[in-house]
């Protein structure tokens, strides 16, 4: 294992040393930090650099907290010829550092090979030292490896390193493990946690060493080279030009030293070491027993030999049964691409046809000796989108559904999807591209029949559209004439219920006329002829005229009774004390008067409201439903009991008047209260809408009568 690690270590060397050498030709004659270099660093004294904490021998901080490695060698040389000093950070770990540059919280990258990802956020000096990234595993593994033969295993790789992105991005089928550190990825594989370790082949040797683990060997190389460089941020374009002088000015003798001091490739000199010396007394000391074990030697050499003839002869026949399976399988594979409908083909990385089945010869009309050695791009009806295709597989990997025209040699032209993508040897070389194109002709002319179907689908909408839109126009015309009837409908509903509403208040202020008339003029003179009879009688009396007072006291009664009927029909008009006492008061007299008249019926009365409460000309409309409400119990209900209410509920003014009586069949009751002269039950409720309320009515027979009417009161009325 130390001899295979040795020769990568001589080729690292060897590179090193050649960039070394290209990097002090390129720039010997080149002239140090400009002016305006100098005062950028000026301008920028404290210049932050993040070293991968765990990293030797490239960079690492030893128990001291000291930044080693050959990084921190270069760092220095780089502080000493430009005159400054960087601040050194120690972070946890390098995935830590990757953020902080991302964020610019720090400046400087001692040792850190670019890449796609990287250059995104930063900008890389020449790189300094070089190192293949190899595959580590145990000594159990015997056959040789490449990344593309770990598929399957599970694969240990340090986080955020350069290798890392190589093998995500080149090798993303890979089962990997990542871990924080090559230390940690280089125990994993020793305890068989993993199977093998993609790292830094010096990182790798240098903690083999160090830690003594002895079951490892290198299997191959990843594919992946690391070239070591400075990485600073990328809004510091100016750091990194002068890095780069600072670079060009470490001579090749300073960076052989600086490799030298960290990677041991040079062996010690046989004749003057005393260890030699010493083994070679032993050897001649025991030269004479190896005579004698010569002949015993010879014999198990013997034996030997015939068992690793017997070993060749079978693996002889291996090999020879694997050679039979692999043609068995090739056969197979080829069975299954004849087998193919879709033509399949395979392009060499020139873009030359290498091969193509049987389907292929079919849809150009060549066979496949023509086609073989031919510029594949020849055989589609546009040559040019042909090969845009092509180099983008080899820039993306793979394309998908590209479409393209394929051109028969008898002129017939068939549309395809291609589906394409990179085909690799062994070694992960890219040999060519391998791709498989889908018939769509018939698909082709199905979308074309579509889109003219849709296009006179399209037509017939638009004319239905104008058809609908016609219709509608005159539809919106109908509208617009019925909504002026419903106005000019509305408007005359209008004008009822202000005639209504005026008639009845004329016809309340006609009974108060009438009612004044008949209390001041006709009660008054009736009042004026009882007295005057009165006094006539007194005189009489006097007289004894007997037979002429007995006939005056005959009148008297009559006039009294006249008195009577007077008075209660203008107290039926309007009673007066209705505008002199009020509502409430009104209602009191009124119960009063009706149980005086009907003594079978019993009144019970709840008012819970202020005079104050119910607008004045609300007062009448109350008056004249509960007048009329009573009437019609009187008349029609043979109730026992009557239940009055008057109270103020959420500033709403609710009446109720609820008997006991026989009840009545509503529909038709309310048909002929329409039809009837006074209120009715259409009166009570057109004098209830009129002054801004709602009015209702419950009767069952057998059961009662409910009677409801409800206004807003005085503050609803004045918010």
């Amino acid at each position: 294992m130390l001899d295979l690690f040795a020769r990568f270590l001589a080729v690292a060397c060897c590179s090193f040393m050649l960039v070394a050498v290209a990097a002090d030709s390129g720039t010997a004659k080149k002239p140090f930090l400009t002016e305006a270099e100098r005062v950028w660093l000026s301008a920028h004294p404290e210049i932050t650099i993040a070293p991968d904490p765990d990293y030797p021998p490239i960079e690492y901080f030893d128990e001291n907290g000291h930044y080693r490695g050959i990084a921190a060698d270069y760092v220095h040389l780089v502080e000493r010829k430009l005159g400054v000093r960087f601040k050194v950070v120690r972070l946890r770990d390098w995935d830590e550092a990757i953020e902080k540059a991302k964020k610019r919280e720090i400046d400087l990258f001692g040792a850190a090979a670019e890449t796609p990802q990287r250059s995104e956020y930063m900008l890389f000096s020449s790189p300094f030292v070089e190192f293949p990234s190899v595959i580590i595993v145990r000594k159990s593994v015997t056959e040789p490896l490449t990344l593309k033969k770990l598929a399957g295993m599970r694969v240990a790789i340090v986080s955020g390193y350069a290798d890392h992105d190589y093998v995500v991005n080149n090798y993303p089928h890979l089962n990997l493990d990542v871990v924080p550190t090559v230390e940690t990825g280089l125990r994993k594989v020793s305890f068989g946690m993993v199977d093998a370790l993609v790292a830094n082949l010096g990182a790798a040797t240098f903690f083999i060493e160090k830690q003594g683990i002895t079951n490892l060997r290198l299997a191959g190389n990843a594919g992946y080279m690391y070239r070591l460089a400075f990485g600073c941020r990328k809004d510091w374009p100016e750091l990194a030009g002068i890095l780069e002088k600072a670079l060009s000015e470490i001579s090749p003798d300073e960076r052989e030293t600086i490799f030298n001091k960290w990677v041991r490739l040079e062996q010690e000199n046989l004749l003057a070491s005393r260890k030699f010396w010493i083994s070679l007394l032993s050897v001649l000391g025991v030269a004479a027993l190896g005579l004698v074990g010569m002949l015993v030697w010879n014999r198990s050499l013997r034996t030997l030999v015939h068992r690793r003839t017997d070993e060749l002869s079978q693996e002889l026949t291996e090999r020879r049964r694997a050679e039979r399976a692999l043609r068995l399988a090739n056969a197979y594979n080829r069975s299954l691409i004849e087998a193919s409908l879709d033509p399949l083909v395979t392009i060499d990385a020139d873009g030359k046809i290498s091969d193509v089945n049987a389907a292929t010869e079919e849809v150009t009309g060549y066979s496949r000796e023509q086609l073989i050695g031919t510029d594949f791009c020849d055989y589609f009806t546009d040559p040019k989108k042909a090969k845009e295709g092509y180099q983008k597989v080899f820039k993306e990997g793979s394309v998908r559904d590209y479409e393209l025209q394929i051109s028969h040699r008898g002129g017939r032209i068939t549309s395809v999807l291609y589906n394409a993508s990179l085909y690799e040897d062994e070694s992960g070389k890219v040999l060519g591209i391998f791709a498989a194109a889908r018939d769509i002709t018939e698909h082709k002319l199905a979308e074309e029949e579509l889109r003219k179907y849709r296009e006179h689908l399209e037509e017939l909408v638009r004319e239905r559209t104008a058809e609908l839109a016609q219709a509608n126009e005159l539809l919106q015309q109908e509208i617009n004439e019925r909504k002026q009837t419903e106005g000019a409908l509305l408007e005359s509903e209008r004008k009822l219920r202000f005639m209504s509403s005026q008639l009845l208040t004329t016809q309340e202020e006609e009974r108060r006329r009438i009612a004044r008339e008949l209390h001041d003029s006709i009660g008054q003179s009736l009042a004026a002829i009882k007295f005057k009879v009165e006094n006539v009688m007194g005189e009489m009396n006097s007289d004894q005229s007997g037979r002429r007072v007995h006939s005056l006291e005959l009148i008297i009664p009559v006039v009294q009774d006249a008195m009577e009927e007077a008075r209660r029909i203008y107290t039926g008009l309007r009673p007066s004390m209705l505008d002199d006492l009020g509502i409430i008061a009104t209602i009191g007299w009124f119960c009063r008067e009706f149980q005086k008249t009907y003594a079978s019926i019993c009144i019970e009365q709840q008012i819970d409201i202020d005079e104050e409460e119910i607008p004045e000309p609300l007062k009448i409309v109350i008056f004249r439903i509960v007048q009329e409400a009573f009437n019609n119990i009187a008349r029609h209900s043979r109730a026992e009991l009557v239940s009055l209410s008057l109270e103020s509920i959420d500033g709403l003014i609710h009446l109720e008047v609820e008997d006991n009586g026989s009840g009545f069949d509503l529909p038709s009751a309310l048909a002929k209260s329409s039809h009837e002269k006074g209120l009715g039950i259409a009166g009570m409720k057109e004098r209830a809408e009129l002054a801004g309320g709602a009015f209702g009515i419950e009767s069952v027979i057998g059961e009662g009568t409910i009677i409801r009417a409800s206004w807003p009161g005085v503050e609803a009325l004045s918010s």
